[in-house]
C-alpha cells in the first residue's frame, strides 16, 4: 500500500513539474498597436523592464522604445493641436496662421517618425525576449532525493 501510494505521489509531482514547465515555455511576450502583452494580459511598459532585467539585448531595445514613445507623446498631441487649431481659423474665416500651421506639421511630421523607431525597437525588444524561453527567467526545479535513509524533496529558485 505505501509504495502504491508513493509511485501514485511521485507521478502527481512529476505531472505538476511537467505542466509548470509547459507554462512557462508558452511564456511569450507580443505587441499589438503600442501595448504589450504578456500572456495574453496587458502590461505597462515601466512593468516590461522589470521582467527584461536580465536579458541585457532586450532591455536595451525596451529603453530605447520607451524613449521614442516618450517623445511621440510629446510631440504628436501639440502637433495636432496646432493643425486642427489654424485649420479651424480657416474654417470659421478668420484667415489662416501659416505659422501655426507649420509648426504644427513639423511635430506631427517627427511624432510619425519616432513612431516608427519605437515599432522598430519594440518589436526587436519582443523578439529579442522571446527567442530563448529561458533567458532572463528564474525557472524552478523540483529535486526528489531517495536514499536508503529516507525520501527527499527540494525546490530551487
Amino acid at each position: 500500500m505505501k509504495v502504491l501510494i508513493l509511485f501514485a505521489s511521485l507521478m502527481w509531482l512529476g505531472n505538476v513539474s511537467f505542466c509548470q514547465s509547459d507554462r512557462e515555455k508558452n511564456d511569450s511576450l507580443e505587441l499589438r498597436g503600442r501595448q504589450f502583452y504578456l500572456e495574453g494580459y496587458k502590461i505597462k511598459r515601466s512593468a516590461l523592464a522589470n521582467f527584461m532585467v536580465e536579458d541585457s539585448e532586450a532591455s536595451n531595445y525596451l529603453s530605447k522604445a520607451r524613449t521614442n514613445a516618450t517623445i511621440v507623446d510629446l510631440t504628436l498631441h501639440p502637433g495636432l493641436f496646432f493643425l486642427v487649431w489654424s485649420s479651424g481659423d480657416a474654417i470659421f474665416g478668420n484667415g489662416m496662421d501659416w505659422s501655426m500651421f507649420g509648426v504644427g506639421t513639423g511635430l506631427f511630421a517627427s511624432s510619425i517618425i519616432f513612431e516608427r523607431a519605437f515599432r522598430k525597437n519594440a518589436r526587436m525588444a519582443v523578439k529579442s525576449y522571446n527567442s530563448d524561453p529561458n533567458k532572463g527567467r528564474k525557472v524552478g526545479e523540483l529535486n526528489l532525493g531517495i536514499n536508503p535513509h529516507g525520501l527527499g524533496f527540494s525546490y530551487n529558485f
